[in-house]
């Protein structure tokens, strides 16, 4: 008699280890820290928050388009796997329909 397979349980969520939450946690602290003085007008402050905060709108751009393009390849590859594509030429009659590029066959 053979014994039962044993299944152990999925984790729902990732497991983080605690140096790389504080981590994340004193990264946060210094971007915070940066817009706060950014708010009381200091200008190095102000340019360090808009150069962050173009390169978040580019990311954001950046992950839209690719969005964008996903959907449409994801579209083009069920049609393709349909029925072929429209633009396809249909191939010479023959028995072989490989090119040979001019060389004599074998």
């Amino acid at each position: 008699m053979s014994e039962p397979e044993i299944r152990l349980p999925q984790r729902p969520i990732p497991q983080f280890s605690l140096r790389s939450l504080l981590g994340v946690t004193a990264l946060c602290a210094g971007l915070s820290s940066i817009l706060a003085f950014a708010v009381r007008g200091h200008r190095w402050a102000i340019g360090a928050a808009v150069g962050l905060g173009s390169v978040v709108v580019l990311l954001a751009v950046c992950a839209a388009l690719f969005l964008v393009v996903w959907v449409f390849a994801a579209g083009a590859t069920r049609r393709a796997k349909a029925g072929g594509t429209p633009f396809a030429a249909p191939l010479p009659p023959g028995p072989d329909t490989t090119l040979t590029h001019g060389a004599p066959p074998p």
